[in-house]
Formats: C-alpha cells, sequence, structure tokens
C-alpha cells in the first residue's frame, strides 16, 4: 500500500463538511446536516479515554463540545487525538465519492479550524487480482439492501477463518429470520473455490468434484469456463447443476457513497436438474469485501438483487 499525498484526495483539507461531503468513519461519523461529529471511543493522549463523543462545528468555525459519557473497562479506542501535538491519528476513514482509506493522519489547523491531511493510505491499490476479490485481511461487516427473493438478507460479515484446519475466507451472509449461513472460501495458486457453506442448524453443503471451483486465477476479461457439480446436503446428492460462467473484468463501482476498485465481475449462466431450473447472475466482488452487489433472474422464483448499503 502506498502513502497517499495530499494532492490524491484532492483536496489537503479534511474539513467535516466544509470541504469533503460527510464522510463516515469506521469509529465516528460526521452529520452533514446539523455538522455533528460522533465518535463511538476517542484516546485523548495524556487525558484519558472517552465514549460516545459528540462535538460540533460552530458558525465561526470551532468546534463546540456537546457531550461524552465513561467507557466500560474493556473498552479500547483506535482512534486518538494529541492536544500536544494536534494529530488526530485514524486507522479506517470512508470517503463519500472518494473511497475507503487506512492509517488516516491528520492535524488541526487553529487558525482555520480545519483538518489538514498529513498521510494516508488505501487498501485497494496495486494491480488488480482474481485473488483480491476472493479475500480479506481483517473482518469486516456491513448492511445488505436486498430486492425481490434477496430482500431477506441485510448483512455481510467477512474475513479469515478456518475450516476443518486450513486458513480460509469466511463469508457470512445474515437474514433478517434471523439465521445466518457461512461460505468457507480457499485460494490456491491457481483457482478460488468454495469447500463448504455452513447452515446455522448444522447442515453442511458440499460438492462432488469436491471443492466448487469458482474462478481460476489465470482468468482474464471477457474469458469464460464451464463446470457441472453435483450438491451435497449432508453427503446426500439434492442438485446437479451445470455452469457456464464468463468474466467481464475488473471495474470501479460506488455503492452508498462508497467507492470500490478493482472490483471482478462476472455472469453466470446456470442450468439444474430436477427440474430444469435456469438462471443468469451477475456478481461483482470487492477487494476486502466480497459479493458486494449481486443480480439474479431465476426461473425457480427466486430473482432479485442485493447491494453493499454501508459499513457497520
Amino acid at each position: 500500500m502506498n502513502a497517499l499525498s495530499k494532492r490524491t484526495l484532492g483536496s489537503a483539507a479534511l474539513a467535516f463538511g466544509l470541504s469533503l461531503a460527510a464522510p463516515a468513519w469506521a469509529d465516528a461519523s460526521f452529520n452533514a446536516m446539523d455538522n455533528t461529529l460522533s465518535i463511538s471511543s476517542l484516546n485523548v493522549a495524556n487525558v484519558g479515554l472517552f465514549c460516545n463523543v459528540a462535538v460540533r462545528l460552530g458558525s465561526l468555525g470551532q468546534w463546540e463540545f456537546l457531550s461524552a459519557s465513561e467507557c466500560p473497562a474493556s473498552t479500547s479506542a483506535s482512534d486518538t487525538y494529541d492536544m500536544g501535538t494536534g494529530i488526530l491519528s485514524l486507522p479506517h476513514l470512508d470517503i463519500p465519492g472518494a473511497g475507503e482509506f487506512i492509517n488516516v493522519s491528520a492535524t488541526l489547523d487553529i487558525n482555520t479550524w480545519r483538518w489538514n491531511l498529513v498521510s494516508a493510505e488505501s487498501p485497494q491499490t496495486g494491480n488488480p487480482s482474481i485473488a483480491a476479490c476472493f479475500s480479506a485481511d481483517k473482518a469486516v461487516s456491513y448492511t445488505i439492501t436486498g430486492a425481490g427473493n434477496q430482500q431477506g438478507i441485510i448483512r455481510r460479515t467477512i474475513g479469515p477463518a478456518t475450516y476443518k484446519g486450513q486458513a480460509v475466507t469466511g463469508d457470512t451472509e445474515f437474514f433478517s429470520t434471523p439465521t445466518h449461513t457461512t461460505q468457507y472460501l480457499g485460494i490456491t495458486s491457481t483457482e478460488v473455490t468454495i469447500l463448504a457453506t455452513v447452515y446455522q442448524n448444522g447442515d453442511v453443503l458440499t460438492y462432488s468434484p469436491t471443492n466448487f471451483l469458482w474462478a481460476p486465477l489465470s482468468i482474464q476479461p471477457g474469458q469464460s469456463f464451464d463446470r457441472r457439480y453435483t450438491f451435497l446436503l449432508n453427503a446426500s446428492p439434492v442438485l446437479v447443476s451445470d455452469y457456464h460462467t464468463s468474466f467481464v473484468g475488473y471495474e470501479t463501482i460506488i455503492l452508498a457513497g462508497r467507492s470500490f476498485s478493482n472490483v471482478c465481475h462476472f455472469r453466470e449462466h446456470t442450468v439444474s436438474t430436477p427440474g430444469g431450473i435456469v438462471a443468469d447472475a451477475e456478481w461483482w466482488f470487492a477487494p476486502g469485501y466480497g459479493a458486494i452487489l449481486f443480480t439474479n433472474t431465476s426461473s425457480y422464483g427466486d430473482s432479485g438483487s442485493y447491494q453493499y448499503a454501508g459499513s457497520l
């Protein structure tokens, strides 16, 4: 990850609501409607730890303290502020329309009362790759907005996991019922595969041949591949599906004010038996976030879509 200069973001000032539109932070948020900055936990050097901090940007440009509360004993704060140096440090910052940034450092200019960016890094820099689209080096949770038969999905958590002693990526979808399912993804030197899908009630969906090929790492935009799998629910065959999958390419898309780069876009045509079910789906996988956008049209009646709706 390369450090971003002030010019990279277009403006040196992160002046909450003055020069950028309503940044939404991982552990803090800024409401441009009432100019209120809310921080869940803040460690102020040589002062102490504070929770539920709220300050407002006043009409004269000064920050007005509104409220704060004591933190539970087990609380830790990743957001920090040093009054001596005037440095605000944020491990994770979302800027609507600009993207996601990590390891952000900013200083408070007491003359203008604006936060001036010192440095930041982007987790999505570097060359795009299939492996990156299916990987997550840290746990990330976000809300989902669904439509049609997919409207029951409300949240996703993706991150490092272990399945049968193997280091994998765990991708959990939470439903409004409330239930959840976890898909375990393995990445080898040549391909991305689904090892299994585990349901909340303990049922396990596996595949024959073993491990469902999601994509070869060598696939290039415009290429496609075919495969056939038998789905096994608790080792009993339930469905046979033929897949034709095309890799459209790498894209940049904006959802809920966040810009995702190096997104892997796939199209998939499926015919399944019994029943002769025909489905056409499209998937967009973002590095560190997994499937942020999905659409599906099916003769089975489970047509619908879902998309990323904001980080938690």
